[in-house]
This record gives C-alpha cells, structure tokens and sequence, in this order.
C-alpha cells in the first residue's frame, strides 16, 4: 500500500501541469453541479410558493366543476358557501392548520389555463352568482 502512495505522489510531482489542470476540471465540474442543482431547487421553491399564494394549499370545488365548469363557472358556483367555510373552520384536523379561508371567483373561465384569482368576503348581489371555490392556506 505504501508503494502505490509513493508511486502515486511520484506521478503527480513529476507531471504538475496535468494534474493542476486535471484537479482543476474536477472543481470546475463540481462547482458547476452544485450551482446547477442550487437554481434548480430555487426555481422548484419559487413555483411551490407562487402556486400556494395564488391558489391556497386546499381548494374546495362543486361536484362537476372540472368536467362541466370551464364554459360557466358561474353555474358551478357553491351556492352556500358560508357552510363549507363553517365546516372548514370547526373541522378539529383542519381548523390548527388553516391561516386564511376565503372564498375565491376565478377571473377566467377555466382552471387549468388559469391561476389568477381574486378573493372576496361575499359574492356581488348584482350577478347574484356564487364564488366557485373556497381556498385555505394552511400552515406548513
């Protein structure tokens, strides 16, 4: 074992130039991982977070919203609301976690093509519709 230590720090004395720039290619791609893997884990956080802000960790819809929805959210509304926002806030697993519980109308027609929401206390007596979903964000 002691041979092969001495044969190898031989080899690398001798040729100090390829092992300088050899040890300096390893550090170079390591030092390039391990910044790769940082933006990929902050890119990965930034859209978790954006995605809890815009739409909650717990979204509540009525029963054939994504399948009917999309062409009349409106029609899909959860007419009581304020039922689901009740039973949300006594649940006793839900009720420790959840931060903000409001009801939420989605400025676009469909879900899948868009997050923007708008949250509101009670829905408008003018449309006289009910918001289509409650959203909680719930402690992490």
């Amino acid at each position: 074992m002691k041979a092969l230590l001495t044969i190898a720090s031989r080899n690398i004395l001798r040729n100090r130039r390829r092992s300088l720039m050899t040890g300096s290619a390893v550090a170079a791609g390591a030092l390039a991982t391990l910044l790769f893997g940082g933006y990929a884990s902050y890119i990965f956080a930034g859209l978790e977070t954006g995605n809890v802000q815009r739409v909650g960790h717990l979204t509540v819809f009525r029963s054939g919203y994504f399948l009917f929805g999309s062409g009349n959210p409106a029609a899909y509304g959860i007419d009581h609301y304020q039922e689901v926002v009740t039973l949300i806030r006594e649940d006793s697993v839900l009720s420790p976690l959840v931060n903000v519980l409001t009801p939420t109308q989605s400025l676009m027609a469909s879900p899948e093509t868009s997050r923007a929401t708008t949250t509101h206390q009670k829905p408008s007596s003018a449309s006289g519709s009910s918001p289509p979903t409650v959203t909680a964000c719930v402690a992490g």
